[in-house]
Parts: C-alpha cells; structure tokens; sequence
C-alpha cells in the first residue's frame, strides 16, 4: 500500500491467545459498522476471519499479512481479506507448508 496505513485488531478466541491482524484502513468503515452492531454480515466476516486466522501456526500468518500489506491498495473489505486468508491456506496446503 502506498500510505502504509493500517490498524490493527486485537481478539482472544475462546478465551486463550491473543491474536492481532493489521487490516488496511481502507476496510476501516466496514469494521465500524461491525463493532457498532449496525451491521451484523460484517461482524459475521470479521468474526470468521479472526477465526481462520487462529487456525493457521505463525508462518501462515505472518505469510497472510504479507499478503495483506502487498495486496493493501486493493482490499476494500472482510471479504477481501478472507479470500487472501483462504489462499494463503490453500497455496501453503499445495506446497506442504
């Protein structure tokens, strides 16, 4: 991304580890209808990305937020996000890591 301009979210699934994701602050405006309960499809989202993000080990994170941040100009959205999440899974799966 051009600017570098992320924030970051922090959750604890289950009560165990603490995860964060840097989500570019071009999905900020969907994050704010999720956390304000307005919109309940994008806290769905944001609810299902912080949960496929805690299933991958360290690499496949820090792999995803490469992804991420190479791929910033274009995430608008979850949505987005979790289809880079789902190809980080899949390309990782395919080469054995």
């Amino acid at each position: 991304m051009k600017n570098n301009e992320f924030f970051e979210v922090n959750c604890a699934i289950n009560g165990g580890e603490k995860l964060t994701i840097k989500i570019p602050m071009t999905v900020h405006p969907e994050f704010q209808l999720a956390v304000s309960n307005t919109n309940i499809e994008a806290m769905a989202k944001l609810t299902e990305l912080f949960a496929e993000f805690s299933e991958l080990n360290d690499i496949k994170r820090m792999t995803f937020q490469a992804l991420v941040e190479k791929r910033a100009d274009t995430v608008r959205s979850f949505s987005n996000m979790l289809e880079l999440l789902k190809a980080t899974k899949f390309c990782t799966l395919f080469f054995g890591e």
